[in-house]
């Protein structure tokens, strides 16, 4: 009777699952298999329409102790453990000669894939439920730099091919990864500095090629930045975005921030509001970049004062403005992250964890962290990306 729903009678019933539900129940027929993994409009649905997604009440951190790396899925609020997403067996579907098959498999972990990179190995990016991830080991794939997407939800890898074969290895390529909801596909960007991006590759997952952007020159010609090795990426507004600094020397501190437009493929120069150096007692703060009421926003963080910039045109313009949204005394020892709703999660001495609400001034104490050590925190989201077709 269920295989005979109609298809919109079966989205609206399966938007409603986790994740980990929606695995296990392609094993039931042929055709929810193919529903559930071969269709990228259910991919997108869910991703939106998920109770747990739309609500934001999660969080993905990672975490290490003295021996091992592992991602940890935490309560918003509480900050408590939901979840450890190294310790879940998941159920295997596949189809021979036209017969169900069906194992239980100890999934690929981040663990596993740390281990695999020795110490070498950043988020660069989160997106959709994916991770965007850069590793290194002179003893694996022949010592070349490896571009991972990795699927946490599900459990699954999948290794970006190199750009090319000399320029994956440079120092000055940065990475980027992001949605494109006019072609509906999923975008890698490799930024060559050298080149003063006249050179950036996008690999297409839906084609799975690598090709130069649409657009090789943006106008009006933006400066030559200086991008951190590594340096994390924020998407917004279908755009990628980097800090950047326009110094001779590479350790200046960010001024422009570097946006990548998925759709046309072209980039975009916002110059940073300047640092008033006097309320950071003549010491330049540490500048972040974070998302708030769907504004971008950056955090200037000195040693007993926190300051936030929102921008009020998204940066579509060269007119675009900056104001300041908050200006508190507070004193920061690690950043980890800037809910939307305008709550700060952060480190303070003694692996002292605590949140601070701008909105209502309330600091909260979420205990110490003394075993662990988190150095990602991200709104958790459970999804079906790279499930069917990347393999």
């Amino acid at each position: 009777m269920l295989n005979s729903l109609p298809e919109e009678i079966l989205t609206e019933i399966f938007v409603r699952l986790p994740v980990k539900t929606l695995l296990i129940i392609r094993s039931i027929c042929k055709t929810w298999n193919t529903f559930i993994t071969d269709n990228p409009n259910f991919t997108q649905f869910h991703l939106h329409s998920y109770k747990n997604n739309s609500e934001n009440n999660l969080l993905l951190s990672r975490e290490c102790n003295s021996w091992k790396n592992f991602m940890v899925v935490r309560d918003t609020n509480t900050f408590t453990k939901v979840s450890h997403l190294d310790a879940t067996n998941y159920l295997k579907v596949g189809y021979v000669d036209n017969i169900l098959k069906e194992q239980v498999v100890v999934p690929r972990t981040y663990e596993e894939i740390a281990y695999l990179s020795t110490d070498d190995c950043n988020l660069v990016g989160y997106v959709d439920g994916v991770l965007l991830i850069h590793t290194h080991n002179p003893c694996v794939n022949r010592g070349f730099n490896r571009i991972l997407l990795w699927n946490p939800s599900i459990r699954k890898v999948f290794q970006v091919p190199p750009c090319n074969a000399n320029a994956q290895n440079k120092t000055d390529i940065n990475f980027g990864f992001g949605y494109d909801q006019v072609s509906n596909e999923y975008k890698v960007v490799a930024v060559d500095m050298k080149y003063c991006y006249s050179k950036t590759r996008v690999y297409r997952l839906g084609t799975d090629s690598w090709s130069f952007a649409k657009e090789k020159r943006s106008y009006p010609i933006i400066p030559k930045l200086f991008l951190k090795k590594f340096s994390s990426t924020t998407n917004f507004e279908g755009a990628i975005h980097w800090l950047g600094s326009d110094g001779r020397r590479r350790k200046s501190r960010y001024s422009h921030l570097l946006r990548f437009d998925l759709t046309t493929e072209a980039y975009t120069c916002i110059k940073l509001p300047d640092v008033e150096f006097k309320e950071y007692r003549k010491q330049p703060p540490k500048r972040f970049l974070s998302v708030l009421d769907r504004k971008l926003a950056i955090l200037d963080i000195g040693v007993a004062n926190v300051c936030i910039w929102v921008m009020e045109n998204n940066g579509t313009t060269n007119g675009c403005s900056w104001t300041k949204q908050y200006n508190v005394d507070l004193r920061v020892q690690k950043f980890l992250y800037l809910k939307e709703n305008g709550e700060l999660l952060f480190y303070r001495k003694f692996q002292e964890l605590l949140s601070y609400d701008f909105r209502n001034q309330q600091m909260k104490k979420l205990g110490r962290q003394s075993q662990q050590i988190i150095d990602f925190v991200d709104t958790y989201k459970e999804s079906l990306v790279l499930l069917g077709g990347y393999i």
